[in-house]
């Protein structure tokens, strides 16, 4: 699939994803599924991490309420 357009992001500004349906890729396992009237969006934190650790990715994400979803919703693996 080409790309239809890019945009810088700025730091701390969260960005609406704005694709009706989809899936969001963590990591190599997990993958989180969303559909429409779900509000997905990204956010950058710059200088978070020098490097992908993906367990304080996780840790981060769960500890701030990012991993969860409302019910009927599931994980695609």
């Amino acid at each position: 699939m080409p790309i239809a357009n890019w945009m810088r992001l700025e730091d701390g500004v969260p960005h609406r994803v704005m694709q009706r349906a989809g899936i969001v890729a963590l990591d190599d396992e997990r993958e989180l599924a969303f559909h429409a009237g779900d509000e997905v969006t990204i956010t950058l934190r710059e200088n978070t991490f020098r490097s992908i650790d993906v367990a304080a990715c996780m840790r981060y994400a769960a500890r701030s309420g990012l991993m969860r979803q409302p019910v009927g919703h599931t994980v695609v693996r």
